[in-house]
């Protein structure tokens, strides 16, 4: 048959759905030819439309079921779609909408940017031959002599020049055609796809076609008989070169592509020469000689010696294979009719390794490499390659970190392709793909490897989008320390897989130690149709993570032909997704003759000393360059594993260095621990062998109350069960003495329990809680004890160690929110979080409100005794007798006095003292007389409001209001010569507001609080003063008393942690021995102005501290003692005041602060009005 360039993929039969897979997606039965046409038919069809990028219709779909004519339009001289076409099936709709999605992905190649006014038509019909084809038509001539095709002159210049566009041909039958429901950078499924045959004969259409003239035979061989067309010369022929250099040795022409060789031209003669490569009648028919250099040489197949070269496609090789593509060369036919082979000159393929455009038997790509791009580009075509590819490495052995990055939703679109070997590649720019089936870093090659390091982020958003793809090689590396993510439908974080044939597994299925062609197995090593194997090793020898790594379908995919010999999970990494692996050993294929052959080569690996399992590590230290320290283990390494692992046939899980922990379900070959596995109460972890805990290792399985816990199912005997097996039990709340017993063993074989051989124990993290472990070693017991001292071990004062005695006694009979309060403290991280957590229990905040109306009551005693010796000071200083200002107020007369105040306490605690804040405001007033000789006395009442706020337990607070009455009395005759006396006594009512905010971990509540108390208090003092001047000064000693009575109650509002009070009283006597300096002065216009600083020795008689009683509410047997300290009982105290005071001593106004060693600091405003 004379052809104008075809593509052929001439088969067998086979038997279909020939692997056994466990990790594929649905696809249907695909089988069609398509011929693109200008008019519409008469028949009612079914159509579709095939866009352009930017969404204009391009082509009309015509699709012709069975039994409907297609009529070709008028034929051109050389086009062969000349006679009608009777449709020999009908597609289903699943069918037709995959060619209309192959069509648009592939039209979107040369569409990109670009608007359009025309529109085409194609047909789809069904043919019966196993074979797809395309013809390139003649379409508009170039300024070069050259011919372009149709559809170049469609999408390049928006102009239909011919009615035939493209001619596809395509068997229907099921196993030659599979459906294409989403497209896939590799093929998911056996069988011919058929996206990437739609993709591979447009290809040809689009104008990758070198169309000649003749065919020969062995017989009648001459260079005269084959030529390119003289009228017909595509840009495409127009860039072909012949470089064919003569080797002696052999006597043949061998290829070269660093020669210039002899460019193709119109009318150009090809001369067919025998090919070095391969035995074929050609090559015993014909001798060549030195003398055929110079011509127009064509070798077989992809090892023609013919190249494609031109200024784009220089640019992506960038000197890899001397800036050419080889093209395929001559082939041959057996012609039944006459029992003859046909030889002709192909050259319509560009022979890159197992490429999409390729006419090799094992393609396993299913897009445009970017090299094929350049090849459209060098033809003629406008295309941003950077849409589709972010950068491409062809050559090998280079040390590079790639700069470029990629951003963009091109569907099967590739941030980086590494297709050459040898090379350490470290990504350095981020990829952030968002197309359909879009892989972030492929890999093609063999001992390349891949670096992402930290700082790295590659994704791959879109949906079925790959973040890492492995699809060719051996003994290649994947560094990860950066971030790496297909967060899409159907997405895969990193994929190690070669995928099927494009054209069939029966010509051709290979993976590691895996070389099979048509029923039978091959050799994985040395060449094959020229090209090396490289099928002697594992895809990937190592890859080691200690970066993020995350994939909606799957973190991490095996295909079943792709061997990963070690994943190396290190300190830093995160996994989000599943780990699966479908690699076999064992994996074996039904030949067309329905038998099943094993296609793994175990004895090559066994040569190679590969095994043939992939060994899944966690915990191995990481080095400087973020691989795998593989002869450390790393203590700190940590990580909780939620996904899941598949792998029974081959992965051998091990644990080498600090925690792993597995809460998700894991079906692995082995698994062998040699530091600390945790395993989740869902966890469901099988091992089809056995499973090893080494000496020193620890095998963790959290077990529940009712004695369910995480186990390791081995399928057979020869676990060795060392170490240590811990039990711990979930943290909520126990009873003490509660028991648990395990439902089974940590380990069992084939559903059995196996006693342990090492040390078992039981572990938790409560500060507050004891494990005790007895019973058998295959379902030990569990006793949850608690000590007397559980809780008030980790107090740090009396009050906190009182709540632990109640909290204890809580534990043993807790009922609803109060298990809950226990499990909060019991699961607290440690002994200080304990006891910050009793002391918010305590009943201390009444014990601080009890010394805050004690201070309060004497603090107005000790204001009235100071404000009255002030005064007897003034009137007895020199200046004062001379002052020339009458006062307003007699001796013998009562005056009215009306005093606000307002003072604010901080006392820090120290020693088990209660570290709270205090505020208090008022008003005091009263009336006063001065009697003769030195006696003044008077009687007041009060109104005060306090704010008590105990600092340390989240603020907890008391708000008082009260009243109060009381008498004060100042006697100091001048017999005395400056001696006096002074008392007071008042009696006071409060009612009080309490609030507890309770803030334990994530347990939150509120206690409020409602009671009254009576108090009273006492002072006397006794004193001399000494007069120097305006400056006065002497000894004091005082004494106070006070009393406070405080109602019992309960709270509300707190659930659990609401407490009821006892009733109860406290109460204070001190004395204190020390002195006073005063001064005074006045002013030119009678303001008087007075400041005193008072200092003594102070010294406590009553007891050490306060005690409330309280108990939880509704809890009786839990009464505990809340004390709190008042401080040492001898201290130093520290006052001073400034006052000022009006001409007739009418408004005075004093500022106080001071320290005592009992109450902290102080600082105060008090006024005065006298009537």
């Amino acid at each position: 048959m004379t052809s104008e360039s075809r593509s052929r993929l001439r088969r067998k039969n086979f038997v279909p759905g020939m692997l056994t897979r466990k990790f594929r997606r649905s696809a249907l039965s695909l089988a069609l030819s398509l011929t693109l046409l200008a008019p519409a038919s008469a028949f009612a069809l079914t159509t579709a439309q095939a866009h352009s990028a930017s969404g204009e219709p391009l082509l009309t779909i015509d699709f012709y079921d069975e039994g409907d004519v297609f009529t070709p339009p008028d034929p051109v001289k050389g086009d062969q779609a000349t006679d009608p076409v009777t449709s020999k099936g009908t597609l289903s709709a699943d069918q037709k909408n995959s060619v209309e999605m192959a069509l648009n992905y592939a039209l979107g190649y040369v569409t990109q940017g670009k608007t359009y006014a025309s529109e085409g038509r194609m047909a789809v019909y069904v043919e019966h031959d196993d074979n797809a084809s395309s013809f390139y038509i003649k379409g508009s001539e170039n300024a070069d002599g050259t011919y372009n095709s149709p559809i170049f002159d469609l999408v390049s210049k928006d102009q239909l020049t011919r009615g035939v566009q493209i001619i596809f041909e395509a068997d229907n039958a099921s196993d030659l055609a599979t459906p294409t429901p989403y497209l896939y950078p590799i093929i998911e499924e056996a069988g011919t796809v058929f996206a990437p045959v739609i993709v591979h004969e447009l290809g040809h259409s689009l104008g990758i076609s070198a169309p000649n003239e003749g065919i020969t035979t062995a017989g009648t061989l001459s260079t005269d008989l084959i030529w390119f067309d003289k009228s017909n010369l595509t840009p495409f022929a127009s860039h072909l070169y012949s470089c064919m250099v003569w080797d002696e040795k052999s006597q043949l022409f061998i290829p070269d592509p660093t020669v210039p060789g002899v460019r193709a031209a119109a009318g150009t003669l090809i001369t067919l020469t025998p090919s070095p490569y391969r035995t074929d009648e050609l090559r015993e028919t014909i001798t060549p000689t030195p003398e055929d250099s110079g011509k127009f040489l064509v070798s077989a197949y992809n090892t023609s010696g013919v190249y494609f070269r031109g200024p784009h496609v220089s640019e992506v090789l960038n000197g890899a294979f001397s800036n050419s593509i080889p093209v395929n060369g001559y082939q041959d036919y057996f012609y039944e009719d006459y029992g003859i082979t046909l030889f002709y000159a192909e050259l319509s393929h560009l022979e890159l390794e197992r490429s999409l455009m390729s006419h090799q038997r094992y393609r396993n790509y299913t897009m445009l490499l970017e090299a094929e791009l350049a090849v459209l580009q060098d033809i003629g075509y406008n295309i941003d390659r950077s849409l589709f590819y972010g950068h491409s490495i062809y050559n090998d052995g280079l040390t590079v970190t790639n700069q470029y990055g990629y951003s963009h939703g091109t569907t099967l679109g590739v941030g980086l392709h590494v297709f050459g070997s040898g090379n350490t590649v470290t990504q350095a720019a981020p990829i952030a793909a968002s197309g359909e089936a879009a892989v972030g870093i492929r890999n093609d090659g063999s001992g390349n490897t891949i670096i992402v390091p930290a700082g790295t982020t590659v994704s791959s958003s879109g949906v079925h989008g790959i973040g890492l793809l492995f699809a060719y090689g051996k003994d290649n590396r994947l560094i990860q320390s950066g971030t790496v993510s297909a967060p899409g439908e159907g997405g895969i974080g990193v994929r190690f897989d070669f995928g099927h044939n494009a054209i069939a597994d029966f010509y051709g299925y290979r993976g590691s130690f895996i070389h099979y062609v048509g029923g039978e197995n091959q050799p994985v090593t040395g060449l094959w149709n020229g090209y090396p194997l490289n099928l002697d090793g594992p895809l990937v020898r190592s890859y080691d993570l200690s970066g993020s790594l995350s994939g909606s379908d799957a973190a991490i995919y095996i295909g079943e032909n792709a061997l990963v010999s070690a994943i190396n999970i290190l300190r830093g990494a995160s996994i989000t997704g599943d780990i699966i692996s479908d690699w076999d050993p064992d994996l074996a294929i039904e030949t067309g003759e329905g038998e099943t052959l094993s296609v793994v080569n175990k004895a090559a690996a066994a040569e190679a000393g590969v095994p043939l399992y992939t060994d899944l590590n966690f915990g191995y230290r990481t080095a400087a360059d973020g691989s795998a320290d593989t002869s450390s283990a790393d203590p700190d390494f940590s990580l909780t594993y939620s996904g899941s692992i598949s792998g029974p046939e081959t992965i051998r899980l091990n644990v080498i260095g600090g925690n792993l922990t597995l809460t998700g379900k894991s079906d692995v070959y082995s698994i062998r621990n040699d530091a600390t596995l945790t395993l989740g109460t869902q966890a469901s972890v099988g091992a089809l062998t056995t499973f090893t805990n080494s000496d020193n290792a620890i095998l963790v399985t959290p077990i529940t109350s009712d004695g369910s816990l995480g186990e390791i199912a081995t399928g057979e005997s020869g676990s060795r069960l060392q170490g240590t097996w811990r039990l711990t039990p979930p943290e909520t709340y126990y009873r003490t003495g509660t028991v648990i017993t395990a439902r089974h063993s940590a380990v069992t074989l084939n559903g059995g329990n196996l006693e342990w051989e090492g040390t078992i124990a039981a572990w938790t993290r409560s500060p507050t809680l004891t494990l005790r472990v007895s019973g058998s070693r295959a379902a030990p017991t569990i006793t949850v004890e608690r000590t007397s001292d559980a809780y008030s071990q980790y107090a740090t004062s009396p009050a906190v160690r009182g709540a632990g005695s109640g909290v204890f006694g809580l534990a043993a009979a807790a009922e609803g929110d109060a298990q809950t309060l226990i499990r909060t403290i019991d699961y607290l991280p440690n002994g200080a979080a304990v006891d910050a957590a009793l002391s918010q229990l305590s009943a201390e905040t009444y014990n601080t409100a009890a010394d805050a109306e004690l201070r309060s009551l004497t603090a107005v005693n000790s204001a009235l005794f100071s404000r009255t010796h002030a005064s007897k000071l003034e009137a007895k200083a020199d200046f004062a007798a001379s002052d020339g200002v009458q006062d307003a107020f007699p001796v013998s007369q009562w005056t009215g006095y009306a005093m606000p105040f307002a003072a604010r306490t901080l006392r820090h605690g120290l020693s088990g003292h209660a570290d709270y804040r205090g505020s208090a405001a008022g008003i005091l007033s009263g009336i006063e007389k001065s009697a003769g000789d030195g006696l003044t006395f008077g009687l007041n009442a009060g109104l005060i409001g306090r704010h008590t706020s105990l600092h340390q337990n989240h603020n907890d607070r008391v708000n008082s209001a009260g009243f109060s009455i009381g008498t004060h009395a100042f006697y100091s005759p001048d017999a005395w010569n400056g001696f006096y006396i002074a008392g007071a006594a008042r009696v006071g009512f409060d009612e009080n507001h309490s609030k507890r905010r309770v803030a334990i971990s994530d347990y939150r509540r509120t206690a409020k609080g409602h009671y009254t108390s009576v108090g009273a208090s006492g002072f006397a003092a006794l004193g001399k003063d000494f007069f120097a001047g305006n400056v006065s000064f002497g000894p004091i000693v005082t004494a106070e008393y006070g009393v406070t009575h405080r109602e019992g109650f309960t709270e509300r509002g707190g659930d659990s942690v609401n407490l009821r009070i006892q009733g109860g009283s406290e109460d204070t006597f001190s004395t204190t021995v020390g002195g006073h300096l005063s001064g005074f002065s006045r002013t030119d216009t009678g303001l008087r102005l007075a400041a005193d600083l008072t200092a003594g020795w102070k010294h406590e008689f009553t007891g050490s501290g306060y005690t409330a009683t309280a108990s939880f509410s509704g809890y009786p047997g839990t009464a505990f003692e809340t004390r709190t300290e008042r401080g040492a009982r001898n201290g130093f105290v520290i006052q001073g005041t400034a006052s000022l005071q009006s001409p007739g001593r009418r408004v005075f106004a004093n500022l106080t602060s001071g320290y005592a060693h009992d109450a902290g600091f102080n600082v105060g405003f008090e006024a005065r009005f006298r009537f």
